[in-house]
């Protein structure tokens, strides 16, 4: 009882302290997570809205084409080979594999003494008969008193003196001489598996490589014959190449003559050809615009979907999407042509990632254009 008496009476007011301190600090806790609880919660729901990611292209006014897809292999505008018409030793050259001449530049020279020589022996044997058949011409139009000499007798003079026959030496002597020099007939590149160097000797018509003008090209197409009927010159023709290389050109011709076998005949398009990416002996991906639909604007094939069985698209405006009804009046794979007034060109419609969305909803916009 003296120790109890002690404690009391040593501190009277800390047991009632104590415990409102407990119940003021346990109120506070529990308006501290009230309002906790409330920032918690418009946090959480900010996070929630999450916009779809929705990517979207443009409409435009082109006109949609109908065309017939087919394969084809790609030739040179021009191609020749090159060959030396005389034998001889090599002076010079320019034949690489893929050195570009143009047309006039020297791609061989030979040594041309030999020939040089033979040229002045025909013009040497030129100027004696010359000099032999002046002589007998003048004496007789003095004795015949006259200013010329019949035709015919002109030419025995000319033929017995060998004036004719030395004229004729000459000029294949000329030839000949020119033959030691092979030039580019037009500008393109040389294509070559061999290698010539200078003092290197050559027997008359060796095959040197070839001349190649890809300056454009033209695309043979194979078709089916019912198919051919179809196609016109002046059709326009779009090919794309294995690396993804597009290119736009015209057919020139299209093909009398139908394969027995295979019931195919050709389509020849001729295509522009500036940077050399389309090259002889490659096949590419062809497709010839055979009809044309023109309308008020045309949409990407992707942005048409269908809901309640009537057609319809995504437009964006701002952050939003709207959804419009459509008519189409043509379809392909790739595009679509439409009439109607509230789409026109310019306009940006949802293509993919759209499937899930609704009308009016706000989304995340990614564009392809």
């Amino acid at each position: 009882m003296i120790a109890l008496a002690h404690l009391s009476g040593s501190r009277p007011y800390t047991a009632p302290l104590l415990i409102l301190s407990l119940v003021f600090g346990g109120f506070a806790a529990a308006c501290s997570d009230d309002n906790g609880g409330e920032e918690a919660g418009t946090r959480s729901t900010e996070r929630e809205e999450v916009r779809p990611v929705v990517i979207f292209d443009r409409a435009d006014d082109q006109p949609l084409y109908h065309h017939i897809e087919t394969q084809g292999t790609v030739e040179p505008l021009r191609e020749i080979k090159l060959y030396n018409r005389l034998a001889g030793f090599i002076e010079s050259n320019v034949i690489r594999d893929g050195r570009r001449v143009a047309g006039g530049d020297t791609i061989l020279a030979l040594d041309d003494r030999e020939w040089q020589m033979a040229l002045e022996d025909a013009q040497n044997a030129l100027e004696k008969a010359s000099s032999e058949y002046q002589i007998e011409r003048n004496q007789r139009l003095r004795d015949a008193g006259s200013e010329a000499l019949p035709d015919e007798m002109d030419r025995f003079l000319r033929n017995v003196h060998g004036y004719s026959e030395a004229m004729v030496q000459v000029r294949r002597a000329e030839l000949d001489l020119s033959y030691t020099s092979l030039v580019a007939p037009f500008d393109g590149q040389i294509h070559t598996r061999e290698n010539f160097t200078r003092g290197q000797y050559l027997s008359a018509g060796t095959e040197l490589g070839r001349l190649v003008d890809q300056s454009q090209v033209r695309v043979r197409f194979d078709m089916l014959e019912s198919e051919l009927a179809d196609v016109d010159e002046g059709m326009t023709v779009e090919l794309e190449t294995g690396f993804g290389y597009r290119a736009s050109g015209v057919v020139e011709a299209v093909s009398p003559v139908v394969d027995d076998e295979s019931k195919t005949g050709q389509v020849v398009a001729l295509f522009d050809n500036p940077e050399g990416r389309l090259r002889g002996g490659m096949t590419v991906d062809g497709r010839v615009l055979i009809e044309s639909v023109e309308g008020r604007s045309r949409i990407p094939r992707a942005a048409k979907l269908t809901r309640d069985d009537r057609p319809l698209v995504f437009r964006l405006n701002g952050d939003e999407v709207e959804w419009i009804y459509i008519d189409p009046v043509a379809v392909t794979s790739e595009w679509v042509v439409i009439n109607d007034e509230e789409i026109t060109p310019g306009d940006t419609l949802a293509v993919d990632q759209h499937f899930a969305i609704s009308h009016m909803q706000k989304v995340n916009p990614r564009f392809r254009f």
